[in-house]
């Protein structure tokens, strides 16, 4: 199966055109990228794997956390892409990309304010936090295990803090080349339309 993948919800975008088995192109969108640039990071893509549109068999999306607008942008072209070409859909939490990046035992961070970021874990951490779950840094602090392996997106005053309180460690990442294949194979695709993950109200 070829799936087109779309992240726009990590601080460093990608567009990847993967099969079953293999990344067959990747490619990282610049800070800022315009609307008007996004098809053409698509079809160079696309390009790039020696596929036309035709060739597409379904679409995978992030739909947060991020950015207001970077995830509603991301899962509109994913549901107008689905809709124009007949194609199913998956959401995909950032999170659980983590998840398997990490071999499945960590904790994930994602700061969302200043004083809030989301949380949840992995492997012997999953009790604690089994889905994602937003609450204040000083609570974050109070409740992470000592000396845990985090991943995820933080901003430097909360990875500095959580460094200093916990003693916590980065997790060694496998590359997301090694992990899509098999996190977007596993995914369930459908016709329903996506919504972004924000976690929190406004």
């Amino acid at each position: 199966m070829h799936t087109l993948f779309l992240d726009f919800a990590s601080n460093k975008g990608s567009m990847a055109c993967v099969n079953d088995d293999e990344v067959l192109s990747v490619l990282s969108l610049e800070p800022r990228t315009t609307d008007a640039k996004m098809m053409e990071y698509l079809l160079r893509a696309m390009h790039h794997a020696g596929w036309s549109h035709r060739e597409i068999h379904r679409i995978a999306c992030t739909t947060g956390p991020g950015g207001f607008m970077s995830l509603r942008v991301g899962v509109s072209i994913a549901n107008a892409l689905g809709w124009s070409l007949e194609l199913p859909l998956a959401g995909l939490h950032l999170s659980d990309l983590y998840g398997v990046r990490m071999r499945g035992n960590g904790v994930w961070l994602h700061s969302t304010r200043r004083e809030q970021l989301f949380i949840r874990g992995f492997g012997t951490y999953r009790t604690l936090w089994s889905a994602p779950t937003l609450m204040t840094l000083q609570d974050c602090i109070g409740d992470l295990p000592k000396a845990a392996h985090i991943c995820g997106e933080l901003i430097p005053e909360h990875r500095a803090q959580l460094a200093a309180a916990r003693g916590v460690h980065e997790a060694d990442l496998l590359p997301l080349e090694d992990v899509l294949p098999s996190s977007l194979s596993g995914l369930s695709y459908s016709s329903t339309q996506l919504r972004p993950w924000y976690g929190r109200s406004w």
